[in-house]
């Protein structure tokens, strides 16, 4: 890794962290996907856009996604499996090296995982309680890689 590509990382490392700890509000992304609106095809949608701005770019962006748990939910399972929904899905025409991963704290609604270019928050993702990220319809129902039993829906 060049020292511009290492200074950049940096920078919007440090910006991300500014914007949690000052506490930016959620309704900042330009896009929102409801969970009850069809996510699977908003997402991909969306996330489509996202790498073909990246890949258009001048610049080398790098895409920041951050996964939060929603209200009752407490699985740290949950959060990993949506952050490789998100990384499998950016991986295919993005290089690795521009998608950072990270947990974040706890949403007080619905679970989320956001998604930034540089330091600039795109989307947001709502999530159902004990739901994966969705972006493919035909990937696995979260109920067959098992989520905690605190985590699914309750009737």
């Amino acid at each position: 890794m060049n020292s511009f590509l290492l200074f950049r990382f940096a920078g919007v490392l440090l910006t991300l962290i500014l914007c949690l700890l000052t506490g930016v509000t959620f309704s900042q992304a330009q896009n929102i996907v409801d969970s009850s609106k069809a996510p699977c095809e908003g997402n991909s949608a969306w996330l489509d856009r996202l790498m073909q701005d990246v890949n258009e770019s001048s610049e080398r962006e790098l895409v920041f996604v951050i996964a939060r748990l929603g209200r009752g939910e407490t699985s740290r399972y949950l959060t990993q499996r949506r952050l490789h929904n998100a990384k499998t899905y950016l991986g295919n025409r993005l290089r690795s090296e521009q998608i950072i991963l990270a947990e974040g704290d706890r949403s007080p609604e619905e679970g989320r995982v956001e998604f930034y270019v540089g330091s600039k928050l795109l989307l947001v993702s709502l999530i159902g309680r004990g739901r994966d990220l969705c972006v493919n319809c035909f990937e696995p129902n979260p109920k067959d890689y098992g989520c905690g039993k605190n985590d699914r829906k309750r009737k």
